[in-house]
């Protein structure tokens, strides 16, 4: 099938899934009058005897079907990729991030593996019981408070921060983590949320803005990405050391899934501490 089809054949199915004022299925004629533009601008769209659409166009759509109901992210991508324009990184909104914090918790607040949810901004957004405890620290405790929103940069480069303070490697682990993040974000250099990024991380932490300048522009990561070993210290003289996972988050590509696996014997002991007495508390009988 042609990716003009494609494409088109996406815009003809969110349409049709839209209903007007009057509770009928958004015909062309409707669309295109709330539009602005001619009705076979959007025919042959619908078609794919226009093989690529100006992307102000396919913009303007979007808009003009949002104002009957929500598009996704996922969709809108779906029609841009199909046309050859680079996809729609937009930091989430406020509501979105909410939404997508839901949906996480839905599917991986009880994993048995620490692990938190992080957006393409590099925003700490949630995390499960097992993320704090790598620090020590319980889940209930106030202070866990002070993570949500903050860089993932700031966890690794703010001296202040316990993540920082108890990162016993973080001159191997810092150029491998950087590189997977500017890997991830290579395509939306252009984008203004991207340049301020890198400035404010840049203007916080000199040490940061050496390592990032001193990476290729043109690295490539694939659907799972992997990072290790970060060793982390746990009380007084235990060292916890383990593998980072990150993965797509399914319902909206601007999020992903982190997880930590225990990467040796000591590790995995002190883990499966946790996740007994996390189950013993959520058995009140065990």
């Amino acid at each position: 099938m042609e990716q003009a089809t494609i494409g088109g054949d996406k815009l003809r199915s969110l349409r049709r899934e839209r209903h007007d004022e009057r509770g009928k299925r958004l015909t062309i004629e409707s669309l295109a009058s709330a539009a602005g533009v001619d009705y076979r601008t959007i025919s042959d769209i619908e078609r794919g005897v226009a093989k690529r659409p100006p992307l102000e166009m396919l913009q303007r759509i979007f808009t003009t079907l949002a104002q009957f109901g929500a598009v996704s992210v996922e969709d809108k991508n779906l029609v841009l990729s199909a046309y050859g324009y680079h996809v729609l990184f937009v930091p989430p909104t406020e509501a979105e991030v909410e939404h997508a914090c839901h949906l996480w918790l839905a599917e991986y607040t009880h994993i048995h593996l620490p692990s938190y949810l992080v957006s393409y901004n590099q925003r700490l957004l949630i995390w499960n019981r097992y993320a704090p405890a790598m620090l020590g620290i319980a889940g209930t405790d106030p202070q866990t408070a002070r993570f949500k929103q903050l860089r993932i940069f700031d966890m690794v480069f703010n001296p202040e921060l316990p993540t920082a303070l108890k990162l016993l490697n973080p001159e191997e682990l810092a150029p491998k983590l950087l590189a997977l993040i500017k890997a991830e974000l290579r395509l939306f250099r252009s984008e203004a949320w991207y340049q301020e990024l890198i400035q404010t991380t840049s203007a916080d932490y000199p040490e940061f803005a050496v390592l990032w300048n001193s990476l290729p522009d043109d690295l490539e990561v694939g659907r799972m990405r992997t990072v290790g070993p970060i060793r982390i210290q746990y009380g007084e003289d235990m060292i916890l050391t383990f593998n980072i996972y990150s993965s797509d988050f399914v319902s909206d590509p601007r999020f992903r899934v982190v997880q930590y696996h225990p990467a040796d014997s000591s590790t995995i002991k002190i883990w499966n501490q946790w996740v007994e007495a996390a189950e013993s508390a959520a058995d009140p009988d065990a």
